[in-house]
């Protein structure tokens, strides 16, 4: 996937509210969004079919879908408001 097809999937995973988040350092714990049917037209629109937006889901009845899952394959780092790509130091 290129650097612009994944900042594409970031502006869109970026525009999901997020309900929850927390980190331990520099570790991402989790970061929750609400599981309506908004947020995962927005996933889907990344290629996710909804059973595997439901392995998202850290608790079968909470409604909450952990971004932290699946957000790695876009982005490398939160910055505490959104994921980007952030430029590795040389």
């Amino acid at each position: 996937m290129s650097i612009l097809d994944k900042q594409k999937a970031l502006e869109i995973i970026n525009s999901i509210v997020i309900d929850e988040a927390d980190s331990d350092g520099e570790t991402m714990l989790y970061v929750n969004v609400e599981d309506n049917e908004e947020n995962r037209e927005k996933i889907r629109s990344l290629g996710y079919s909804d059973e595997e937006i439901n392995t998202f889901k850290p608790y079968d009845d909470e409604p909450f879908i952990d971004l932290g899952l699946f957000v790695w394959d876009y982005a490398n780092w939160f910055n505490g408001n959104q994921f980007i790509i952030r430029e590795e130091s040389a």
